[in-house]
């Protein structure tokens, strides 16, 4: 009797250590459950990293070591803390960039009230923000508008125009080293000025990407004998429109040659696809010119751009961009129509024209 009381109280053991495991289980499962709940609540399906710092750890790790003279197992918690500091400062300043421009989407109206301020007024780095945002800088922190400018600019590598690039350029000034340099507000205001350049100059690159301009009419042009259509982007204030559009109307004969230089210079075979013509001159009337694009302005003279469809160039249509009493470039229609003269490529070559003696 005796016995089947011990086989009995060993059954009932078992099995209450079995349903103990069960409930364990269903727990255990029901946390990871809501943990992972959590997780989908916290980042999107949609969201899209554009730098973390593990991206440049290992880098950074062998910087330390060459500097500190150390061997990677030879690294202290310490050192480890340092690396990870220094492993996340390039993106700090772009961060601080972001925030100081108020581009920075914060998670919520608490966050934003916790940073905001203090970065803005440089009272602290942003490296708590970085922390609160996973150690990651992502879609989910970037407005819509800078999508592109994000990818153009901060996704790049050198040798292409990049946000590493310019960093890097700042950085190399104060030693040979990529990483490994404290972070500092005098160090963010020279970085800050080659993102300043960078984003204005993508602005004006793609300031007829949204809306494709507004159009302000068609005008006559005499000297042409042509209607022309004309445009401007949104941000062209009415009186520099009209400047613009009488510019053009009221060429020159030196611009006029210019112009006929310029083409020829940009289609020397152009005569050979044309049976009925053999004068050089010729060109700008076979060129037919029919618009004027206007583009926001960042100096003091006419700037714009005209196009047309040619005799001698009917697949790709013509381009030519006008900076006061220069012809800048001449190109193919789609793209040479719609480039500001007051992109960095432009600008360069009017100072380089205005420099030259005997400008033709």
């Amino acid at each position: 009797m005796q016995k089947i009381f011990i086989i009995g109280g060993i059954v009932f053991l078992i099995f209450a250590v079995f349903i103990l495991v069960l409930v364990l289980m269903h727990w255990h499962t029901s946390k990871l459950d809501k943990a992972a709940k959590e997780k989908m609540t916290h980042y999107s399906p949609k969201k899209y990293v554009y730098a973390k710092t593990k991206n440049n750890y290992d880098e950074t790790t062998l910087e330390y070591c060459r500097i500190h003279n150390k061997k990677i197992e030879e690294l202290s918690h310490e050192d480890r803390d340092k690396i990870d500091d220094y492993t996340e400062n390039w993106i700090l300043y772009f961060i601080a960039w972001l925030v100081k421009h108020h581009f920075f989407v914060f998670n919520d109206e608490e966050m934003a009230q916790k940073y905001e301020t203090e970065i803005i007024s440089e009272a602290c780095t942003p490296s708590l923000l970085f922390d609160d945002v996973d150690n990651c800088l992502s879609s989910d922190n970037i407005p819509p508008e800078l999508n592109d400018f994000m990818h153009l600019y901060f996704e790049l590598e050198p040798p292409i125009d990049s946000y590493l690039r310019d960093y890097l350029s700042v950085i190399h000034r104060f030693g040979s080293y990529d990483y490994c340099v404290e972070f500092s507000w005098d160090i963010y205001h020279e970085i800050e000025k080659l993102i300043d350049a960078a984003y204005k100059e993508h602005t004006i690159a793609f300031e007829f990407a949204d809306d494709d301009g507004e159009e302000l009419g068609i005008i006559h042009c005499d000297w042409l004998n042509a209607d022309i259509t004309v445009r401007k982007s949104k941000d062209v204030p009415e009186e520099y429109a009209k400047r613009c559009i009488e510019h053009f109307l009221s060429f020159s004969p030196k611009m006029r040659q210019k112009l006929c230089n310029t083409i020829n210079d940009a289609f020397p075979d152009w005569m050979l696809l044309l049976d009925e013509t053999n004068d050089s001159s010729d060109i700008v009337s076979c060129s037919h010119f029919d618009s004027i694009s206007i583009f926001k302005p960042y100096g003091d003279e006419p700037a714009y751009t005209i196009g047309g469809e040619p005799d001698y160039e009917p697949e790709h249509g013509i381009g030519v961009i006008i900076r006061g009493d220069k012809v800048l470039a001449v190109g193919y229609r789609g793209e040479a129509e719609d480039s500001s003269p007051w992109l960095k490529e432009y600008v360069e070559e009017y100072n380089k024209q205005t420099e030259q003696l005997g400008d033709r």
